[in-house]
């Protein structure tokens, strides 16, 4: 069964005291909490990992026994005769403990970075899901929200943080400080922050009144202005979307060198990675993009996890998914011009589609037992629950979608829910059945494919669902689809929705004429599969250009997977990739890259031989756009056109295209004349790598000393992912040598891995199974996935086993 504590005896304020000593790598502790007792017993339990418990005291009892359960991570202590406790008892328990700052990035860890060569130490927190125990012994689970007031005494010269403001900071005569921070509000223990550190800080207050600070590393606080701008922008947004204001006295948004995931919505303390909050006007317009999605992101938890809290884990998707769905949504109101709803498509969905249809998927809410272990922090949580609320929205309308999510938010502030509880309130809120029509969707796993064909001399659409397998087996499925169908010729369009409840149903619809496209706007969560006569239609649609940029995507990319699943013939992608020759859409061009990158590495790991050909011709595809957008940023291109060039002329290094390659060489041999605009320097570097050799190793030695020389976050990460990405067996294993070195954070170290190119795969796979299995365990890293030919390797850290597919 799932592990939870029994609610028997239920924790109201905590009062931490920490003593850090940077120097020993260790902290003290005090924890006093004060408890309600709910029901007569004589066992207090409460959760503690990691620490060494050195007494337990409680008020006007005395404790006959403390016990640690170390398996399930607990502290019980027993009090003398069965009703010791009685309902309404005043107990306040005391308990004094120590521990280690940890190096693995989770509970209360230690940090380091360099100042002039010089290596400095800091502590951080990241608690989610199940870690704040290893800071101080407490009742660790969501819904069992308290106060805190934290103290924590530090070494003088840093700065410490927390949730809430400062009231008093002491400097005592040995060398350190006390602070102490005001009491926070209920609030759950995963989203508690301590931080203690050297930083520079950016402050700025918003709309609404609230204090905002933005720290950095020393030295580095313009990095972080774009971060401040959306934050003070995004601030009174919210506070007006949900009709509830930012219910704390300030919020900062901190980042720390080494941190475990991208961001961390701590309550009023938003703790980052440094490149996932660092970006300015130099940045390449993808990485702004993606900071600008980050900090949504963290910013609309503090509504959507911090005021409203999941019940219990197995409902984190309404943590993630919703964040995931408001960041898009957020950001479309910062940046109009940059379509993300749109490009919610290449990201959030694709990523749902390519986990879902794997045999390892499981469904959106899924059992959690062991907190730490099985809670599902992957793209079905995040990106899965996202593209189902973004179904929900077009089948409902914003305006019902936006009063649902108000009237869930009011009713739970500052408690906990689950997702029958956010369905029950869209029924009150709407009077529609929401909880039958999404819980075959949050329930279930996988995702079904629609098969659309036209009913001989009719214009009446025939609608076929079984669920879409990755590997290509055939599994029936059945689940309540909304599809919108729209058709057109020349000018005119018309579109029909329709609900698809059986396994197979006809749409009658007099207007047809034209092409069909089913999932019109592409927002429902499927495939879709056409028959001949409605492709031919489509291609040329696609060609005309009268089918929208968002549906000329979704088609590539449904069709682009039924091949990969061996449902469709390779000469149906390659006639219909042929229609986007002249596509002029940046996000649409972006679609057409990263399927012509990913035919490339199939081909090549299944029949090298016929490479040289298909290369060409993929090669030829992107030429046109590829001329159009060109090396050279212009005045007036936009976001999208800026985001899209590095891809496609990496797209391009990648298939040896000699016009582009003999430009990057250019560029690389002239960087220290003129420099690599940050949006090039993919392109420039990769084909700078791809030749390297033990003989002509020129290049790779450079970049080594780039790397060790830079101090842009930014361009290190780049390196690193570009390492490894030579021809060559030798060069292959020395990248990967090198991100084991202690140059390279535990946290980058699968970024060397994504470099690896078709050619190198099984250099690697060989090297990481023989030579690195006992690194790998020491650095505690995650291999998020990792190419192979014939098998494709899909492992990622949030399953135990890699799902194994075959490409």
């Amino acid at each position: 069964g799932v592990m939870r504590l029994p609610r028997i005896v239920v924790p109201q304020t905590y009062n931490v005291e920490l003593w850090v000593n940077l120097e020993s790598c260790e902290f003290q502790g005090r924890v006093r909490v004060s408890l309600d007792v709910t029901a007569v017993t004589s066992v207090v339990q409460l959760n503690t990992a990691d620490l060494t418990i050195d007494s337990v005291l409680a008020s006007l009892l005395d404790s006959t026994s403390v016990e640690e359960d170390k398996e399930n991570e607990l502290l019980i202590v027993g009090f003398d005769g069965d009703d010791a406790l009685v309902v309404g008892s005043p107990l306040v328990l005391t308990i004094d403990y120590h521990g280690s700052l940890n190096k693995s990035l989770k509970g209360f860890y230690e940090g380091s970075y360099e100042v002039n060569g010089t290596k400095r130490y800091m502590a951080a927190t990241d608690f989610e899901p199940g870690n704040a125990r290893r800071c101080f012994p407490c009742w660790d689970e969501p819904d069992f929200k308290a106060t805190f007031t934290f103290k924590v005494h530090a070494p003088s010269d840093r700065q410490v943080l927390s949730n809430m403001p400062v009231v008093h900071d002491t400097i005592n005569c040995d060398g350190t400080k006390t602070v102490e921070f005001e009491e926070t509000v209920r609030m759950s223990t995963y989203i508690i922050a301590i931080v203690v550190g050297e930083f520079d800080y950016l402050e700025g207050t918003s709309d609404d009144g609230v204090p905002v600070r933005v720290y950095t590393r020393r030295g580095y606080q313009e990095k972080g202005r774009f971060v401040l701008n959306i934050i003070l922008k995004l601030l009174p947004f919210f506070a007006e979307f949900f009709q509830l204001p930012y219910p704390l006295p300030k919020l900062d948004a901190v980042a720390v060198p080494e941190f475990k995931t991208g961001a961390l919505e701590n309550f009023g303390c938003i703790v980052y990675r440094e490149e996932a909050l660092y970006a300015d006007e130099n940045s390449p317009a993808w990485l702004r993009q993606r900071v600008a999605c980050d900090t949504a992101h963290e910013i609309a938890h503090m509504w959507f996890g911090n005021i409203v809290t999941l019940e219990w884990w197995t409902h984190l998707w309404l943590n993630e998914g919703m964040a995931t769905w408001m960041s898009c949504y957020a950001v479309d109101y910062l940046f109009p011009e940059w379509e993300m709803w749109m490009d919610f498509q290449n990201w959030a969905r694709s990523d749902a589609f390519r986990f879902d249809s794997l045999e390892g998927t499981h469904p959106v809410e899924v059992e959690v037992r062991n907190i730490n272990v099985d809670t599902p922090m992957d793209s079905i949580s995040y990106f899965k629950g996202a593209s189902l609320l973004h179904m929900l929205q077009s089948y409902l309308g914003h305006e019902e979608l936006k009063e649902g999510l108000r009237a869930y938010v009011k009713k739970f502030a500052f408690g906990n829910a689950t997702s029958s509880d956010l369905w029950s309130v869209f029924e009150e809120v709407t009077g529609k059945p929401i909880k039958q029509l999404m819980h075959c969707w949050t329930k279930e796993e996988g995702f079904p494919v629609v098969k659309a064909s036209l009913l001989e001399n009719t214009t009446d659409v025939q609608l076929e669902q079984a669920r879409f397998m990755a590997n290509g087996r055939d599994v029936p499925g059945k689940w309540i689809v909304p599809v919108l169908i729209c058709s057109g010729v020349e000018e005119s369009r018309s579109c029909t929705s329709h609900l698809l409840v059986e396994e197979r149903s006809t749409v009658k619809h007099e207007g047809f004429s034209g092409w069909i496209k089913v999932n019109a706007g592409e927002t429902g969560f499927f495939r879709v599969q056409y028959d001949k006569d409605m492709l031919r239609l489509l291609r040329e649609a696609v060609s005309s250009g009268s089918l929208e940029p968002v549906d000329r995507l979704g088609l590539l990319k449904d069709m682009h997977a039924l091949c990969r699943a061996g449902k469709e013939d390779p000469s149906e992608l390659f006639s219909l990739l042929e229609s986007y020759r002249n596509e002029g859409h940046p996000l649409v061009i972006s679609t057409l890259v990263e399927i012509v990158v990913d035919v490339t590495s199939g081909i090549l790991s299944e029949k090298p031989e016929a490479f040289g050909d298909v290369k060409q011709r993929l090669a030829s595809l992107l030429e046109t756009p590829a001329r159009r957008i060109g090396w050279e940023a212009t005045e007036c291109e936009g976001h999208l056109f800026a985001a899209v060039r590095g891809r496609i002329l990496d797209a391009l290094v990648r298939l040896d295209h000699d016009e582009t390659c003999s430009e990057a060489e250019r560029r690389f041999d002239t960087r220290f004349e003129t420099a690599i605009p940050s949006d090039l320097t993919t392109a420039v570097l990769r084909n700078a790598v791809k030749d390297v050799s033990s003989t002509n190793r020129g290049s790779f030695d450079a970049l080594i000393s780039q790397f060790e020389g830079s101090t842009s976050i930014a361009e290190r990460v780049e390196i690193l992912s570009l390492l490894a990405g030579s021809n060559d067996p030798a060069m292959v294993r020395e990248a990967l040598e090198f991100a084991l070195s202690p140059k390279v954070l535990a946290q980058h170290i699968n970024l060397v891995f994504e470099g690896v190119n078709e050619q190198g795969c099984l250099t690697a796979w060989s090297w990481l199974k023989v030579e690195s299995v006992v690194t790998f365990e020491i650095k505690k890293t995650q291999i998020y996935f990792f190419f192979f030919p014939k098998k494709r390797i899909i492992g990622t850290r949030f399953t135990k086993k890699p799902a194994v597919i075959t490409s």
